[in-house]
């Protein structure tokens, strides 16, 4: 009796991720799924500018703005690589 309910369980959640990866699969094609939204820092470049310069240290920088230290390297990677793209 335990191995049927065992196996409706698992036939049951199977059925779950199916029509769960359907779902997504659609919201895709949709454009609705796009991840989470960058955020977008305006002063980035002034701040980059004073830490670059000595005047401030990566972590105040990053408290500035509100983001964390590793958001404030990926963005300093970004600018890096291209200094004309939005922050």
């Amino acid at each position: 009796m335990l191995a049927v309910f065992g196996a409706l369980a698992e036939l049951e959640r199977e059925n779950i991720l199916e029509r769960q990866a359907e779902g997504i699969a659609i919201a895709k094609a949709e454009g609705r799924m796009k991840g989470r939204p960058k955020k977008a820092v305006d002063t980035f470049e002034s701040i980059y500018l004073n830490v670059k310069e000595g005047k401030l240290s990566a972590s105040a920088g990053a408290k500035q703005l509100g983001i964390s230290r590793s958001t404030w390297y990926r963005k300093v990677r970004e600018y890096e690589d291209d200094p004309f793209i939005d922050m």
